[in-house]
């Protein structure tokens, strides 16, 4: 990761963390799902990536206990996320169905992933 990218991405996990232990869970949210794009998509930069991506983490963070994130849970998700994505993309390179871009973005709008800290988790909504 580029330098810039990478000093970027610690700012804004630095204000991430502090809107959390403020309690400004929406304003963290927004900072961490930052944080962590930056870091995963260096080279993954489609706006169907960038919905999937903020859509997937938002889900995860709901069922958080704490908003409050490391650098190393950040990076995991994050990796889970784009990994999943590349696989939904394969999948539907690979699919006998013809799949249009509008049903490949429902898709990924309806698309859940089972992270693996959350199966009995309650979400809560910020």
């Amino acid at each position: 990761m580029k330098k810039e990218l990478l000093e970027m991405s610690l700012h804004y996990y630095d204000m991430a963390s502090e809107k959390a232990k403020e309690g400004s869970k929406r304003e963290a949210a927004k900072l961490y799902a930052r944080t962590f794009f930056i870091r995963c998509a260096e080279n993954l930069q489609d706006v169907s990536f960038l919905n999937f991506f903020a859509h997937q983490f938002f889900r995860y963070l709901q069922c958080k206990k704490q908003l409050i994130m490391s650098l190393p849970e950040g990076d995991m998700v994050s990796d889970l996320i784009k990994e999943t994505y590349l696989n939904l993309i394969s999948d539907v390179e690979d699919s006998i169905f013809n799949i249009t871009a509008d049903g490949f973005k429902n898709i990924c709008n309806n698309f859940e992933i089972c992270f693996p800290s959350q199966k009995d988790s309650k979400c809560s909504s910020f």
